[in-house]
């Protein structure tokens, strides 16, 4: 009788281990992705956008904000804004003049509940469609994030 107790006391032993085994090679690997993936979505240099809403809630201004990564050397940072999209070519960081965006509205600093500090733009809500891309000069550098669509 006591050599089946004996079994039983084992398995009752071995499935928690294997269970705890398995949940923490489970938390191990969540937690090598996450931070993986985290460091590939923001730039050593560039525009790293916070917050931009899909519309503007019917109020006279609607908030944007991000940060400047690699900004130490920021001279000049803010959102361009237009009731069309851009045609220009991103891709060859054109400076603002050749964008054409009829509206600027150079940052602010503000500090974030959590005590983030970001870049913020308070945009007219003015068009059927507000077209907005955050514009920062890095160096002599011209970055833009993509571009956004927000409705009013």
């Amino acid at each position: 009788m006591a050599h089946k107790e004996k079994k039983g006391l084992n398995i009752f032993i071995i499935i928690p281990l294997v269970i705890l085994v398995i949940f923490l090679l489970l938390v191990a690997f969540v937690y090598a992705m996450g931070g993986a993936s985290i460091d590939k979505g923001i730039p050593s240099t560039g525009i790293v956008v916070i917050n931009v809403p899909f519309n503007g809630n019917n109020q006279e201004y609607f908030p944007v904000q991000w940060q400047v990564a690699g900004g130490k050397q920021t001279l000049v940072s803010g959102v361009f804004f237009s009731d069309l999209p851009s045609q220009s070519d991103f891709s060859k960081s054109p400076p603002p003049d050749q964008t054409g965006y009829l509206g600027w509205i150079p940052a602010q600093e503000k500090t974030l509940s959590n005590g983030e500090k970001v870049f913020e733009a308070m945009i007219p809500n003015a068009y059927p469609v507000n077209n907005i891309r955050i514009y920062a000069l890095i160096g002599e550098t011209h970055y833009w994030s993509q571009e956004y669509q927000v409705t009013p």
